[in-house]
């Protein structure tokens, strides 16, 4: 619990399993999840962070980042069919804290016929997402959803969408 990973370049995935966790200045080319075994890892930051390989696609099929109880703060996606995933709330027994999304950019693409989504939020209670200052370019890419997949609300707040289905 309350780990720092500063400065860190992972070539794979990074799975978070504690709380409070920070992820600073670092590169991911997979994806950070910090729920497993229907257990919800709260309090994770991320911050001024890049997540997907700098070239190819990370092949994160079920988002790059997520799930639940995270701030994304200053995050960049890219080279990835998904972005961020919120959710499992259900899956993780009501015990997902809030989620924040703000000054990030998001750059999807094509890889096979994937359900894409730049932020995709699934099963999430209460009210309490936030997603502001954020932009999601999805120009380019043909078998999508859409750049915000919103299910439960929240604050949606001055984001900058392209591209999509709707």
């Amino acid at each position: 619990n309350g780990e720092l990973i500063d400065g860190w370049r992972i070539t794979g995935s990074l799975l978070i399993r504690a709380q409070n966790v920070v992820v600073r200045n670092s590169e991911v080319y997979t994806r950070i999840y910090n729920q497993a075994s229907g257990v919800a890892y709260n309090g994770l930051v991320i911050v001024d962070t890049t997540v997907g390989p700098p070239t190819g696609n990370n092949g994160a099929d079920t988002g790059s980042i997520g799930v639940c109880g995270y701030t994304a703060r200053r995050v960049e996606i890219r080279n990835a069919p998904e972005g961020f995933r919120v959710g499992g709330y259900g899956y993780s027994g009501g015990r997902c804290g809030p989620v924040t999304i703000e000054d990030s950019f998001i750059k999807l693409m094509n890889v096979g016929c994937d359900h894409s989504d730049g932020i995709s939020e699934l099963d999430w209670r209460p009210n309490s997402s936030v997603f502001a200052h954020n932009t999601i370019d999805m120009r380019g890419v043909t078998c999508l959803t859409s750049p915000l997949y919103i299910g439960y609300g929240g604050v949606v707040r001055d984001n900058l969408l392209m591209g999509g289905a709707y």
